[in-house]
């Protein structure tokens, strides 16, 4: 787990922060769908890396320039990268960033260049390919933005088109989705399908509501996939497949009698989806933890008072034969 993309997908997608006078910080976190966290993907760091952390020295200058950046996504992944990160990881990013490919103010490519770094390098787009995306090349690729061939071509929406990515930034990488994939990827390699009230076929996350449906749709139903996956280590991996924290199996959901290891947030996640499916199912809140032990008190209770009746009635049976027979 020691690696770059992993503290990248790990660490939550920051909205604000804030620092008290004891110099700690608070971060208000971005989030999505029943509340769960995003996360960080590299399509959105880099370019905060590049303006921040170009020609970065060492490591400690790196952690530093994040530091003082006072960014609050580069301070939230600088407190990954000391949490997660090897001294080996944290010169493989310095020198990444002292690569001429990371320069914000990239002007010009001269000879051979990384391209997976100008891939993510948006200065290098504003400042040396946007000026090549000229009509006739768009003209090419017309159908991508849904227009005709005889049609005009608006530049500036599709060269925003072009830069955003959208296959990539509306695919927000986190942990959740790298969790579920990987599982996804394992299955389709048997026979075993997607059950038929999912949709059947193939496995794919998307046929799931969220992480919690999927936990709960096809690794916990079925004891021959649980078991499957989890020899293979890809369900309980020390981290939280809700949130994407790292964990200390300490907590944990259980269904069915298979355990899927969860933070306190991840727990608190499903049992509200849990909730929610209830009251879709039967129109109404479910029974609380309190009711439910109240109820088997009740149980225990009543249980107790007939074990006690029948003893009273065999006690005073025996009393009647004892006097019939003296």
């Amino acid at each position: 787990m020691d690696s770059i993309p992993i503290c990248i997908s790990t660490t939550k997608s920051v909205k604000s922060y804030s620092i008290n006078n004891l110099n700690e910080i608070t971060y208000n976190f971005n989030s999505g769908f029943l509340g769960v966290p995003k996360y960080l993907n590299i399509v959105e760091l880099f370019p905060l890396l590049s303006e921040y952390c170009y020609l970065s020295k060492n490591n400690d200058e790196l952690l530093n320039r994040m530091l003082e950046s006072k960014n609050g996504q580069l301070l939230a992944f600088r407190e990954s990268l000391i949490k997660k990160a090897s001294t080996t990881k944290l010169n493989e990013l310095v020198l990444l960033l002292n690569q001429p490919e990371s320069n914000s103010e990239i002007k010009d490519i001269d000879g051979d260049v990384n391209k997976d770094i100008i891939v993510l390098n948006r200065m290098a787009y504003e400042s040396i390919f946007k000026a090549l995306i000229t009509d006739e090349i768009l003209e090419e690729h017309n159908h991508s933005f849904n227009k005709s061939k005889n049609s005009s071509i608006d530049i500036i929406d599709a060269t925003i088109h072009i830069k955003e990515n959208k296959e990539i930034e509306e695919n927000n990488i986190d942990y959740s989705n790298i969790w579920m994939q990987k599982i996804c990827d394992t299955l389709n390699e048997t026979t075993v399908e997607v059950p038929k009230e999912k949709g059947g076929g193939k496995w794919q996350p998307d046929k799931f509501a969220n992480v919690v449906d999927f936990i709960q749709g096809s690794l916990t139903r079925n004891k021959g996939i649980y078991d499957y996956l989890n020899e293979r280590g890809l369900i309980n991996t020390g981290y939280c497949p809700v949130t994407g924290d790292k964990i200390n199996n300490d907590v944990h959901y259980k269904i069915f009698g298979r355990i899927v290891y969860l933070s306190e947030k991840g727990k608190e996640i499903a049992k509200e989806f849990d909730r929610k499916e209830h009251i879709r199912l039967f129109g109404k809140e479910p029974m609380s933890s309190e009711r439910k032990a109240e109820l088997r008190d009740e149980i225990i209770q009543k249980q107790g008072n007939k074990i006690i009746s029948r003893l009273v009635i065999v006690a005073i049976l025996l009393f009647i034969l004892f006097k019939a027979c003296s």
